[in-house]
C-alpha cells in the first residue's frame, strides 16, 4: 500500500450515489439516506447537489471534499485524504489529530484519535475513507451539537455497487 498522492477513487457514481446512515440513541435508532441528485455550477466550479444537505465538491484527485449548505455559504473542507499521521484537521471548533493511516479493502483510510461519544456496542473513531467519504454523517461535520454524534455510515452506493460498512445495523439491508 503506497501512501502517495495518486488519484483516489471518487465518492460519486456516474449516475447514482447515496449514503445510508444510522442514527443511534440509547433507546432507539433509525436510518437516513443522502442521495446525490444532480450537478450544478457555483462560482464557476462544479458541485453535486446532495438532497436534504447541500452542495459538495470533490477535488480533481478525489482526495478532498468541500461542503456548502447554501449557495451563499463558504465551502468547508470536511474530508482530506492527503493528511499524514500526527497532522491536525480543523473544522469549526473541532480539532482532530490523525492517529493512523492504513489500507482497508484496498482503500486509503485516515483515522483520527477522536471517538465521539455514543450509545452503542462499539467504539467508532472518526475516519476518512477513500471512495466513501467520512464515516460519520455529513451533518456531524457542520455542527457542534452533541446530538449529531451518533450518525454512522452503514452503506454507500455508487451506481449499482453497494459497499456495506456497518452491516450489523439493520440486518445488513442497505
Amino acid at each position: 500500500f503506497l501512501l502517495s498522492t495518486a488519484q483516489y477513487q471518487t465518492m460519486f457514481g456516474e449516475s447514482y450515489t447515496d449514503w445510508n446512515y444510522i442514527t443511534r440513541y440509547c433507546d432507539a435508532s433509525w436510518i437516513n439516506t443522502y442521495s446525490c441528485s444532480r450537478d450544478t455550477l457555483m462560482d464557476e466550479e462544479s458541485y453535486k447537489i446532495i438532497d436534504g444537505l447541500g452542495y459538495v465538491k470533490e477535488s480533481s484527485e478525489n482526495e478532498k471534499l468541500w461542503l456548502r449548505r447554501t449557495p451563499m455559504d463558504s465551502a468547508l473542507l470536511i474530508f482530506d485524504l492527503s493528511l499524514s499521521t500526527g497532522d491536525s484537521f480543523f473544522l469549526g471548533s473541532r480539532h482532530w489529530i490523525v492517529d493512523s493511516i492504513f489500507a482497508l479493502n484496498g482503500l486509503r483510510v485516515v483515522e483520527f484519535e477522536t471517538i465521539p461519544p455514543h450509545c452503542g456496542p462499539e467504539d467508532v473513531p472518526v475516519r476518512f475513507v477513500e471512495g466513501l467519504g467520512p464515516n460519520f454523517d455529513f451533518q456531524y461535520f457542520l455542527t457542534d451539537w452533541e446530538e449529531e454524534y451518533a450518525n454512522l455510515i452503514r452503506c454507500h452506493t455508487k451506481d449499482s455497487a453497494v459497499s456495506q460498512y456497518m452491516p450489523f445495523y439493520g440486518d445488513g439491508d442497505c
